[in-house]
Parts: C-alpha cells; structure tokens; sequence
C-alpha cells in the first residue's frame, strides 16, 4: 500500500509546473504517510515515527529537490537566451521589475536611475528582442 501511494505522488511531483505546486505537492505527499511538514523540516521532532515511513518521506523530498533544481536550471536557461539576444545586467533588472507589474517610474525609483534612463534601456530592450510593447518583451523573456 505505501508503495502504491508513492506511485501517486511521485508524477505529481515530476509534473509541478512551479514551486508553489512542488511545495504542495510535497506536503500532501507527507501528509499521505501521516507525517507532517514541520517534522521533516526539524529531525529532532521525528521521534515516534517508524522508519518505512521517514524512508518513504526522505523518496519524496529527494524528488522534490531534484524537481526544484530543474526549475533553477531552467530560469538560468532563460537567462543565458535572454543574454544571447544582447540583454545587459541592468537590462534584465529593469526586464525582471517591468515583468512584476513596475511602470518605468517605479522601476526608476527602485533603481536610482531617472526615469529618460529608464525608458531609453526599455527601449534597447524592446529593439533587442525585437517586439514592439513592454507587453511582448515580457511576454518573449517568460517564454524563454
């Protein structure tokens, strides 16, 4: 039966398009061998539960660390690409705020920069990724 649960689980974890998703899906994994988050994230709390089932955990966690590591890769992947098209640091930077929803004005309070130096490397960015919106070079940076 444990065996037949971590069958179930382990595609979920495989699958998990993001770290949210992973942490749930580790902490329903847990829970369906009767082990808590906080007990696998504290050793010395562990007392009283049988080793099958800290073994069964240890299998979880270890695919779920193994899934996180995939998504590190991936934002490197996306970055080295978005380097490729000619991107500077202070280029991704400005790309990253305007992803979370910063106007050019916020970005340049953030930054310390005015807000002409804002738009001009917005405007690199955009003929760098050859798009013509803020709109589609966020779009073009979460695509790659």
């Amino acid at each position: 039966m444990p065996a037949r649960r971590l069958s179930e689980i382990v595609p979920r974890i495989e699958a998990a398009g993001d770290r949210l998703a992973l942490d749930t899906c580790v902490a329903e994994g847990l829970a369906a061998f009767g082990i808590p988050v906080e007990i696998m994230r504290r050793a010395d709390q562990a007392v009283g539960i049988d080793a099958e089932r800290l073994a069964y955990a240890d299998i979880i966690l270890a695919i779920a660390r193994i899934r996180a590591l995939s998504f590190a890769a991936d934002a490197l992947d996306a970055t080295a690409r978005l380097r490729e098209a000619g991107l500077t640091n202070r280029q991704l930077e400005i790309l990253n705020w305007a992803a979370a929803g910063k106007s050019n004005g916020d970005i340049a309070t953030i930054l310390g920069q005015s807000r002409r130096a804002i738009d001009y490397h917005m405007s690199e960015i955009l003929r760098k990724l050859r798009v013509t919106s803020r709109t589609q070079a966020i779009a073009c940076a979460a695509r790659h």
